[in-house]
């Protein structure tokens, strides 16, 4: 399969061509790359940080794998003193995989990622909508994450929302 037209990376913005995209983005490499990029190591360190996390996450989803993945994976990625701005969820990595445990929907796929200081916002995109005219209208949801020495140490994002970190 030829991947050259399935996205296209504009200011740092992905557009995505092709839906199928949406559901297997997390295991292109390429896809992952273009939207890390960044001529400053450390800004690229950081987004790639947050993109792996994602990468990571989605597997796991799709794979069903919650159980038996989860925790190693929180470890990984997220500081012991995590802290969560949804208080649906709470601070800490034993609520948020608590959370995953209940059952998560698959995530939306990332369409651009910006690095500032220590702080990587994550802007991701909802598939189209089948049921809908025309896939219905572009639905995106900002989520924030602070980095600090290497693992995520805080996240913003909407409440209660299907949004999985």
């Amino acid at each position: 399969m030829s991947y050259l037209s399935d996205f296209t990376i504009t200011d740092g913005v992905a557009t995505i061509t092709d839906d199928r995209l949406f559901t297997t983005w997390y295991d292109r490499p390429d896809y992952v790359d273009a939207l890390a990029a960044s001529p400053d190591p450390e800004i690229a360190s950081r987004k790639r940080l947050v993109l792996d996390f994602e990468v990571a996450l989605s597997r796991v989803v799709e794979t069903g794998r919650i159980d038996e993945e989860i925790d190693a994976l929180l470890e990984h990625f997220l500081a012991e003193e995590y802290i969560q701005h949804d208080p649906a969820v709470g601070n800490g990595r034993a609520p948020l995989a608590a959370k995953f445990r209940e059952g998560v929907p698959p995530g939306p796929a990332p369409v651009a990622v910006v690095a500032e200081g220590d702080l990587v916002t994550l802007l991701l995109k909802l598939p189209p909508n089948p049921a809908a005219p025309n896939g219905g209208p572009e639905a995106f949801i900002p989520t924030i994450f602070r980095v600090h020495d290497g693992m995520i140490v805080e996240h913003w994002g909407p409440p209660n929302s299907d949004k999985r970190s």
